[in-house]
Protein backbone atom coordinates (compact mmCIF):
# COMPACT_ATOMS: atom_id res chain seq x y z
CA UNK A 1 0.00 0.00 0.00
CA UNK A 2 0.98 3.18 1.50
CA UNK A 3 4.61 2.28 2.50
CA UNK A 4 6.76 2.01 -0.98
CA UNK A 5 8.61 -1.31 -1.98
CA UNK A 6 11.62 -1.13 0.61
CA UNK A 7 8.87 0.23 3.29
CA UNK A 8 6.48 -2.69 2.73
CA UNK A 9 9.51 -4.93 3.06
CA UNK A 10 10.67 -2.98 6.23
CA UNK A 11 7.13 -4.15 7.77
CA UNK A 12 8.05 -7.34 7.32
CA UNK A 13 11.11 -7.12 8.85
CA UNK A 14 10.46 -9.58 12.35
CA UNK A 15 8.88 -12.47 9.69
CA UNK A 16 11.84 -12.66 7.52
CA UNK A 17 14.30 -12.29 9.86
CA UNK A 18 13.27 -15.08 11.24
CA UNK A 19 15.43 -18.19 11.97
CA UNK A 20 18.53 -16.25 11.13
CA UNK A 21 18.86 -15.69 7.33
CA UNK A 22 21.97 -14.77 5.58
CA UNK A 23 20.15 -13.38 2.68
CA UNK A 24 16.67 -12.65 1.22
CA UNK A 25 14.93 -12.62 -2.05
CA UNK A 26 12.68 -9.80 -3.41
CA UNK A 27 10.97 -9.92 -6.76
CA UNK A 28 8.31 -7.95 -8.11
CA UNK A 29 5.77 -9.69 -9.22
CA UNK A 30 4.91 -7.76 -12.79
CA UNK A 31 7.48 -8.81 -14.66
CA UNK A 32 8.27 -12.80 -16.33
CA UNK A 33 11.92 -13.75 -16.57
CA UNK A 34 13.70 -17.37 -16.17
CA UNK A 35 14.70 -16.75 -12.51
CA UNK A 36 18.42 -17.07 -12.47
CA UNK A 37 18.15 -17.09 -8.38
CA UNK A 38 20.98 -19.61 -8.01
CA UNK A 39 23.01 -18.00 -9.87
CA UNK A 40 22.64 -14.60 -8.37
CA UNK A 41 23.20 -16.09 -5.05
CA UNK A 42 26.54 -17.25 -6.50
CA UNK A 43 27.14 -14.34 -7.48
CA UNK A 44 26.24 -11.96 -4.38
CA UNK A 45 28.58 -14.27 -2.33
CA UNK A 46 31.38 -14.23 -4.56
CA UNK A 47 31.27 -10.07 -4.25
CA UNK A 48 30.23 -9.64 -0.60
CA UNK A 49 28.31 -6.52 -0.92
CA UNK A 50 24.87 -5.94 0.63
CA UNK A 51 22.85 -6.40 -2.95
CA UNK A 52 22.56 -7.71 -6.12
CA UNK A 53 19.84 -6.93 -8.63
CA UNK A 54 19.30 -8.49 -11.65
CA UNK A 55 19.75 -6.34 -14.65
CA UNK A 56 19.01 -6.63 -18.84
CA UNK A 57 20.18 -4.40 -21.54
CA UNK A 58 17.80 -3.33 -23.59
CA UNK A 59 16.63 -0.36 -26.44
CA UNK A 60 16.96 3.15 -25.48
CA UNK A 61 13.61 3.83 -26.27
CA UNK A 62 13.26 1.00 -23.46
CA UNK A 63 15.57 1.67 -20.57
CA UNK A 64 14.42 5.72 -20.25
CA UNK A 65 11.39 3.83 -18.78
CA UNK A 66 12.78 1.68 -16.37
CA UNK A 67 15.31 2.46 -13.10
CA UNK A 68 18.77 2.78 -15.22
CA UNK A 69 21.76 1.10 -13.79
CA UNK A 70 25.11 2.52 -14.35
CA UNK A 71 27.91 -0.48 -14.16
CA UNK A 72 31.82 0.61 -12.76
CA UNK A 73 33.75 -0.85 -15.58
CA UNK A 74 36.36 -1.78 -13.47
CA UNK A 75 34.14 -2.97 -10.62
CA UNK A 76 33.13 -6.37 -11.77
CA UNK A 77 29.59 -5.79 -11.35
CA UNK A 78 29.60 -2.75 -9.11
CA UNK A 79 26.78 0.06 -9.39
CA UNK A 80 28.47 3.22 -9.87
CA UNK A 81 24.88 4.71 -10.23
CA UNK A 82 20.87 3.79 -9.94
CA UNK A 83 18.54 6.37 -11.88
CA UNK A 84 14.42 5.49 -11.43
CA UNK A 85 12.87 6.25 -14.77
CA UNK A 86 15.13 9.02 -15.85
CA UNK A 87 13.55 9.96 -18.64
CA UNK A 88 16.07 10.28 -20.70
CA UNK A 89 19.06 8.07 -21.14
CA UNK A 90 21.18 7.34 -18.31
CA UNK A 91 21.97 3.65 -19.45
CA UNK A 92 20.68 1.09 -21.14
CA UNK A 93 21.25 -1.25 -18.39
CA UNK A 94 18.09 -1.76 -16.45
CA UNK A 95 16.84 -2.70 -13.43
CA UNK A 96 14.66 -5.85 -13.99
CA UNK A 97 13.18 -6.16 -10.50
CA UNK A 98 14.82 -8.88 -9.05
CA UNK A 99 16.89 -8.72 -6.27
CA UNK A 100 18.94 -10.98 -3.70
CA UNK A 101 19.43 -8.89 -0.05
CA UNK A 102 22.01 -9.32 2.69
CA UNK A 103 20.84 -9.88 5.99
CA UNK A 104 21.06 -7.83 8.22
CA UNK A 105 22.51 -5.03 6.51
CA UNK A 106 19.82 -3.85 4.13
CA UNK A 107 17.43 -3.87 6.97
CA UNK A 108 20.10 -1.77 7.92
CA UNK A 109 20.34 0.69 5.26
CA UNK A 110 16.56 0.67 5.09
CA UNK A 111 16.90 2.08 8.57
CA UNK A 112 18.84 4.30 8.31
CA UNK A 113 17.15 6.30 5.31
CA UNK A 114 14.03 6.15 7.43
CA UNK A 115 15.60 8.03 10.37
CA UNK A 116 17.19 10.04 8.55
CA UNK A 117 14.10 12.20 7.26
CA UNK A 118 12.61 15.14 7.96
CA UNK A 119 8.98 15.67 7.81
CA UNK A 120 9.02 17.43 4.88
CA UNK A 121 10.96 14.62 2.88
CA UNK A 122 8.19 12.69 4.35
CA UNK A 123 5.46 14.79 2.88
CA UNK A 124 7.02 15.21 -0.76
CA UNK A 125 7.07 12.16 -1.16
CA UNK A 126 3.46 11.38 -2.32
CA UNK A 127 1.63 13.73 -4.64
CA UNK A 128 0.22 16.74 -2.61
CA UNK A 129 -3.64 16.23 -2.91
CA UNK A 130 -2.49 12.72 -1.57
CA UNK A 131 0.09 13.66 0.81
CA UNK A 132 -2.59 16.18 2.47
CA UNK A 133 -5.65 13.41 2.90
CA UNK A 134 -2.98 11.47 4.53
CA UNK A 135 -2.29 14.13 7.11
CA UNK A 136 -6.33 14.85 7.74
CA UNK A 137 -6.52 10.92 8.50
CA UNK A 138 -3.55 10.90 10.87
CA UNK A 139 -1.36 8.74 8.85
CA UNK A 140 1.63 10.08 9.64
CA UNK A 141 2.86 6.75 10.87
CA UNK A 142 2.77 5.38 7.55
CA UNK A 143 4.16 8.22 5.73
CA UNK A 144 7.35 8.08 8.39
CA UNK A 145 7.65 4.32 7.06
CA UNK A 146 7.24 5.08 3.04
CA UNK A 147 10.27 4.15 1.16
CA UNK A 148 10.79 3.41 -2.14
CA UNK A 149 13.51 0.75 -3.35
CA UNK A 150 15.35 3.33 -6.28
CA UNK A 151 15.92 5.53 -2.71
CA UNK A 152 17.87 2.33 -1.00
CA UNK A 153 19.35 1.53 -4.38
CA UNK A 154 21.35 5.15 -4.13
CA UNK A 155 22.03 4.99 -0.68
CA UNK A 156 23.48 1.68 -1.70
CA UNK A 157 25.21 2.56 -4.90
CA UNK A 158 27.08 5.39 -2.74
CA UNK A 159 28.41 2.86 -0.59
CA UNK A 160 30.04 0.66 -2.93
CA UNK A 161 28.06 -2.19 -1.78
CA UNK A 162 25.12 -2.27 -4.48
CA UNK A 163 25.74 -5.14 -7.73
CA UNK A 164 24.71 -6.23 -10.44
CA UNK A 165 24.39 -9.33 -12.14
CA UNK A 166 23.30 -9.22 -16.22
CA UNK A 167 20.60 -11.79 -17.35
CA UNK A 168 21.35 -13.81 -20.07
CA UNK A 169 17.70 -15.24 -20.15
CA UNK A 170 14.27 -13.53 -21.28
CA UNK A 171 12.50 -10.78 -19.15
CA UNK A 172 9.77 -8.91 -19.91
CA UNK A 173 7.46 -5.75 -17.69
CA UNK A 174 3.91 -6.94 -17.17
CA UNK A 175 1.95 -3.84 -18.57
CA UNK A 176 -1.51 -4.59 -19.88
CA UNK A 177 -2.97 -8.02 -19.02
CA UNK A 178 -2.42 -8.98 -22.65
CA UNK A 179 1.37 -9.21 -21.40
CA UNK A 180 0.16 -12.58 -20.59
CA UNK A 181 0.06 -14.25 -23.81
CA UNK A 182 3.57 -12.66 -24.19
CA UNK A 183 4.73 -14.32 -21.07
CA UNK A 184 3.64 -17.73 -21.93
CA UNK A 185 5.10 -17.76 -24.65
CA UNK A 186 8.06 -17.23 -23.65
CA UNK A 187 8.03 -19.78 -20.89
CA UNK A 188 6.12 -22.76 -23.76
CA UNK A 189 9.55 -21.90 -25.33
CA UNK A 190 11.52 -23.43 -22.33
CA UNK A 191 9.09 -25.59 -22.05
CA UNK A 192 8.82 -27.10 -25.01
CA UNK A 193 5.79 -29.69 -26.37
CA UNK A 194 7.36 -33.13 -26.51
CA UNK A 195 4.86 -33.75 -23.72
CA UNK A 196 1.42 -32.37 -26.08
CA UNK A 197 3.02 -34.24 -28.84
CA UNK A 198 3.34 -37.39 -27.13
CA UNK A 199 -0.48 -37.55 -26.32
CA UNK A 200 -1.22 -36.35 -29.54
CA UNK A 201 0.33 -39.20 -30.98
CA UNK A 202 -1.05 -42.06 -28.51
CA UNK A 203 -4.95 -40.44 -29.37
CA UNK A 204 -4.14 -39.99 -32.40
CA UNK A 205 -4.38 -36.18 -32.49
CA UNK A 206 -4.92 -33.24 -31.64
CA UNK A 207 -2.98 -32.02 -34.60
CA UNK A 208 0.11 -29.45 -32.32
CA UNK A 209 1.78 -26.87 -34.17
CA UNK A 210 4.96 -25.05 -31.82
CA UNK A 211 4.65 -25.10 -28.05
CA UNK A 212 1.80 -25.77 -26.78
CA UNK A 213 0.75 -27.32 -22.88
CA UNK A 214 -2.64 -29.37 -22.56
CA UNK A 215 -2.92 -30.36 -19.14
CA UNK A 216 -3.57 -34.05 -18.96
CA UNK A 217 -6.99 -33.59 -16.77
CA UNK A 218 -8.11 -31.56 -20.55
CA UNK A 219 -9.92 -33.29 -23.22
CA UNK A 220 -8.84 -32.12 -26.97
CA UNK A 221 -10.54 -33.82 -29.54
CA UNK A 222 -8.46 -35.58 -32.19
CA UNK A 223 -9.57 -33.25 -35.33
CA UNK A 224 -9.02 -29.77 -33.60
CA UNK A 225 -5.35 -27.46 -34.61
CA UNK A 226 -3.86 -26.37 -31.39
CA UNK A 227 -1.04 -23.84 -31.41
CA UNK A 228 1.77 -21.98 -31.45
CA UNK A 229 1.75 -20.78 -27.94
CA UNK A 230 -0.96 -22.37 -26.76
CA UNK A 231 -1.87 -23.30 -23.09
CA UNK A 232 -4.80 -25.22 -22.40
CA UNK A 233 -5.52 -26.41 -18.50
CA UNK A 234 -7.44 -28.44 -15.97
CA UNK A 235 -10.61 -29.53 -16.84
CA UNK A 236 -10.81 -27.52 -20.18
CA UNK A 237 -12.92 -29.39 -23.03
CA UNK A 238 -12.02 -28.51 -26.95
CA UNK A 239 -14.60 -30.30 -29.27
CA UNK A 240 -13.86 -30.56 -32.82
CA UNK A 241 -12.72 -29.14 -36.03
CA UNK A 242 -11.59 -26.16 -32.62
CA UNK A 243 -8.57 -24.20 -34.21
CA UNK A 244 -6.87 -22.24 -31.24
CA UNK A 245 -4.09 -20.24 -31.68
CA UNK A 246 -1.90 -17.59 -29.30
CA UNK A 247 -4.19 -18.47 -26.38
CA UNK A 248 -4.84 -19.18 -22.64
CA UNK A 249 -7.43 -21.56 -22.37
CA UNK A 250 -7.75 -21.73 -18.22
CA UNK A 251 -9.43 -24.22 -16.15
CA UNK A 252 -13.02 -25.81 -16.77
CA UNK A 253 -13.81 -23.86 -20.12
CA UNK A 254 -15.58 -25.27 -22.87
CA UNK A 255 -14.75 -24.43 -26.27
CA UNK A 256 -17.78 -25.99 -28.65
CA UNK A 257 -17.24 -27.15 -32.12
CA UNK A 258 -15.57 -25.62 -34.78
CA UNK A 259 -14.69 -22.49 -32.91
CA UNK A 260 -12.14 -20.02 -33.85
CA UNK A 261 -9.80 -18.24 -31.03
CA UNK A 262 -6.85 -16.05 -32.01
CA UNK A 263 -4.48 -14.25 -29.33
CA UNK A 264 -6.83 -14.77 -26.51
CA UNK A 265 -7.34 -15.41 -22.78
CA UNK A 266 -10.48 -17.01 -21.83
CA UNK A 267 -11.27 -17.15 -18.42
CA UNK A 268 -12.33 -20.18 -15.70
CA UNK A 269 -15.30 -21.87 -16.72
CA UNK A 270 -16.51 -19.80 -19.91
CA UNK A 271 -18.24 -21.45 -22.86
CA UNK A 272 -17.15 -20.51 -26.45
CA UNK A 273 -20.23 -21.57 -28.39
CA UNK A 274 -19.95 -23.84 -31.61
CA UNK A 275 -18.76 -21.58 -35.09
CA UNK A 276 -17.81 -18.81 -32.69
CA UNK A 277 -14.91 -16.74 -33.44
CA UNK A 278 -12.90 -15.07 -30.37
CA UNK A 279 -9.77 -12.83 -31.57
CA UNK A 280 -7.44 -9.82 -30.44
CA UNK A 281 -4.57 -8.36 -32.25
CA UNK A 282 -0.67 -8.89 -31.74
CA UNK A 283 -0.16 -5.38 -30.24
CA UNK A 284 -0.07 -7.84 -26.31
CA UNK A 285 0.64 -4.55 -24.42
CA UNK A 286 -2.01 -2.78 -25.73
CA UNK A 287 -4.96 -2.11 -23.26
CA UNK A 288 -7.35 -3.49 -25.77
CA UNK A 289 -5.38 -5.73 -27.91
CA UNK A 290 -6.01 -9.15 -26.66
CA UNK A 291 -9.49 -10.18 -26.61
CA UNK A 292 -10.08 -11.07 -22.51
CA UNK A 293 -12.93 -13.19 -21.15
CA UNK A 294 -13.13 -13.20 -17.54
CA UNK A 295 -14.86 -16.11 -15.69
CA UNK A 296 -17.92 -17.62 -16.18
CA UNK A 297 -18.67 -15.72 -19.33
CA UNK A 298 -20.76 -17.34 -22.07
CA UNK A 299 -20.64 -16.74 -25.89
CA UNK A 300 -23.42 -17.90 -28.02
CA UNK A 301 -23.32 -19.28 -31.56
CA UNK A 302 -21.54 -17.55 -34.33
CA UNK A 303 -20.49 -14.60 -32.20
CA UNK A 304 -17.62 -12.59 -32.97
CA UNK A 305 -15.62 -11.10 -30.11
CA UNK A 306 -12.84 -8.70 -31.18
CA UNK A 307 -10.02 -7.36 -29.08
CA UNK A 308 -12.69 -6.21 -26.28
CA UNK A 309 -12.88 -7.74 -22.38
CA UNK A 310 -15.72 -9.34 -20.96
CA UNK A 311 -15.93 -8.58 -17.35
CA UNK A 312 -17.33 -11.83 -15.48
CA UNK A 313 -20.60 -14.11 -15.74
CA UNK A 314 -21.90 -12.15 -18.94
CA UNK A 315 -23.53 -13.61 -21.77
CA UNK A 316 -22.90 -12.14 -25.38
CA UNK A 317 -25.19 -12.82 -28.06
CA UNK A 318 -24.30 -10.65 -30.21
CA UNK A 319 -21.07 -9.78 -31.85
CA UNK A 320 -18.35 -6.95 -30.15
CA UNK A 321 -15.56 -5.29 -31.20
CA UNK A 322 -12.97 -3.23 -29.33
CA UNK A 323 -15.77 -3.19 -26.53
CA UNK A 324 -15.50 -3.34 -22.27
CA UNK A 325 -18.77 -5.22 -21.56
CA UNK A 326 -19.50 -4.32 -18.10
Amino acid sequence: GGYGSAGGVNRFKEILLEGGPKYVFVLNCDVCSDYPLNEMLVFHKKHGGDATILVKKVSAEVAKDHGAVVLDPEGQGRVLHYAEKPGTLVSNTVNCGIYVFSCPQVFDAIGTLLSSRTDKDEHNLVPASMASKLKKNQSAAVLQQRLGMPEVFSFLAEKKVLYALESRGFWEQLKQPGSSLKFSALYLSVMGSELAHARARLKGGPEIVGNVYIHPDAEVHPSAKIGPNVTIEKGAMVAEGVRIKDCIILNDVQIMPNACLVNSIIGWNSVVGPWARIQGTEDYDSKMGVTILAEGVVVGPQVVVVSSVILPHKEIKVSVDNEIVL
